[in-house]
């Protein structure tokens, strides 16, 4: 698996299961997505979000519940 590839190199890997809206390569709102799509993507931007978070604060705008959907996985 491709995956097992990278999993040994860095830090995370985070799988974004097939969705037909993106493999038309048209624009999407994400709420277009299927909900296991939607989360893999929120999943990713809390995976993001954590490298910002410093002694304890969180940058201006960042909103915890992307870290309680990914912890809920």
């Amino acid at each position: 698996m491709l995956g097992g590839h990278f999993e040994s190199r860095i830090r995370q890997v985070i799988r974004v299961p097939y969705d037909p809206r993106l493999a038309s390569g048209r624009r999407f709102l994400m709420s277009d997505l299927r909900n296991q799509t939607q989360m893999a993507y929120l999943e990713i931007a809390g995976a993001v979000a954590e490298r910002f978070h410093v002694n304890g604060c969180y940058p201006i705008g960042w909103h915890h519940s992307a870290h309680q959907a990914r912890a809920a996985l």
